[in-house]
């Protein structure tokens, strides 16, 4: 494109220069030498520069042609040969008269016949006439070559046929590579702006779907009863719990044990221990995290959770064994308890008299899914919410109303409350410990239970937070019941 495009500004030049040099020639011949002024002068004025600037891009293929000499003297010109060819008289030009009067060519207007060669002026020697406009012009496809260059081929690519689009063109001496056909894509959809697609935000789940959560979790946990061992901690309870997993750690109970973080410190603490244990998620209010002081309204509310979560197993077919980490398991409880096949099994918080039914501790129950008791906890749970208080009491009050023939009471000497600590009657008649609950007044709060824990030697977290060694762990369960210095 870029050489047809000089071509044909090379020609436009040509034409031009051609004209112009005929009707300067022609005019000089009707002229006066002696009177008139040469206006073949003043026309290669014009044309010289453009020709200049032309012929530094492209050289042409003839010789220039030398201006014409100014005849000397005041002799009248003879008419040219030419003259004769027919046309039209023009007959003579008047004499100016005062300045030279330029004359308009009649030739541009007149149409004329050929021109031939110009005539030789007098004086001046013979100047050819460049053959080159007498030869035929190359086709317009093509650009002039330059003189004295090897000439070289236009490639004219637009005049080749095309391949079909459907394939490209193959480069010369490569070998033809097979173009492979589109195979159809999927819709693309709308497209996303590079460099900020934008992940979409996950949806918080709503509490029924996190209960739901905890309801699929628990029954992944059940054991052949249908039961599942479960408690409910905050971030105030992680050391308490971490020393429960050392204390089981060698019992094998873990695949049906499930323990519930209230918030996110917890479940971070909890979920990568290495004993294997399940550690489900329901966040609560900040309100509720923290060591919770026994019987505050902050401490009775985080509780009532633990009762509907209760109502929600039962309701979908799911026991549980009911517990809290801050117990001593001397032997597995899970195993334990499977002796105790009736609907419910509660255990005694005074550890004496299990007539009294206002005594029944909350931290430790066992019960299957079956009509009463599912209403039973139901009942407990709605009171609860308009109550608070001690959830203990309105469970109690609510199971008096069933026949005593109806549920058990765990055996007080093996599951044992935490009278054992301060009274040695206790202790002499728990002949069989099973589980010993760190509770009981005075001794409230989770540091003070801490503290008797490691007292008695039913701590099991080293100084670096690390499990004892297995030998120290089953020491200290055998020797359970010595009595600290």
């Amino acid at each position: 494109e870029k050489y047809r495009m000089r071509f044909w500004a090379a020609l436009r030049i040509c034409l031009v220069f051609w004209v112009l040099v005929e009707v300067a020639v022609w005019t000089d011949l009707f002229s006066n030498s002696s009177t008139l002024e040469d206006p073949y002068e003043s026309i290669l004025d014009e044309v010289q520069e453009p020709t200049e600037e032309i012929s530094q891009d492209h050289e042409p293929t003839t010789e220039p042609v030398e201006t014409p000499q100014e005849p000397t003297g005041t002799t009248e010109q003879p008419v040219p040969e030419s003259r004769e060819t027919p046309r039209e008289p023009l007959g003579k030009l008047p004499e100016p008269t005062g300045a030279p009067k330029q004359p308009v060519p009649e030739s541009r207007e007149t149409p004329r016949e050929p021109l031939g060669k110009l005539p030789e002026p007098t004086g001046a020697p013979k100047q050819p006439v460049p053959e080159s406009r007498e030869t035929p012009q190359e086709p317009l496809g093509k650009l002039p070559e330059p003189t004295g260059a090897p000439k070289q081929p236009v490639p004219e690519p637009r005049e080749t046929p095309q391949e079909p689009l459907g394939k490209l063109p193959e480069p010369t001496g490569a070998p033809e590579q097979p173009v492979p056909e589109p195979t159809p894509q999927e819709p693309l959809g709308e497209l996303e702006p590079a460099g900020t697609t934008e992940q979409p935000i996950p949806r918080e789940p709503t509490r029924e779907e996190r209960i739901e959560t905890l309801i699929e979790l628990a029954r992944s946990k059940i054991n052949s009863e249908g039961i599942v061992a479960l408690t409910i901690i905050n971030n105030g309870f992680v050391e308490m719990t971490q020393s429960w997993f050392c204390n089981v750690a060698y019992m094998g109970l873990s695949p049906h044990v499930l323990i519930i973080a209230s918030d996110d410190e917890s479940y971070k603490a909890l979920s990568n221990n290495s004993h294997g244990f399940t550690i489900g998620y329901f966040p609560t209010s900040n309100a509720y995290q923290g060591t919770l002081t026994f019987g505050t309204n902050e401490y009775i509310n985080w509780l009532k959770f633990r009762t509907e979560l209760l109502v929600k197993l039962l309701e979908n077919d799911i026991g549980f064994l009911l517990f809290e980490t801050d117990a001593l398991w001397v032997v597995d409880a899970i195993n334990a308890t499977s002796t105790y096949t009736s609907q419910l099994s509660v255990y005694m918080d005074n550890n004496v008299d299990i007539s009294k039914i206002s005594s029944i501790g909350f931290g430790f129950i066992k019960a299957k899914a079956t009509a009463k008791t599912k209403a039973l906890f139901k009942d407990t749970h709605e009171r609860y919410l308009v109550e608070g208080g001690m959830e203990q009491k309105i469970f109690a009050r609510f199971l008096g109303r069933w026949p005593r023939d109806s549920f058990t009471v765990f055996a007080p000497e093996s599951y044992i409350c935490g009278l054992w600590y301060k009274d040695a009657a206790v202790r002499k008649k728990s002949t069989n410990p099973v589980v010993i609950n760190n509770n009981w007044h005075p001794v409230t709060g989770v540091a003070a239970k801490t503290e008797r824990a490691k007292k008695w030697r039913h701590w099991f977290l080293d100084d670096k937070g690390q499990c004892l060694s297995k030998e120290e762990t089953e020491h200290r369960l055998k020797t359970f019941a010595v009595v600290p210095e």
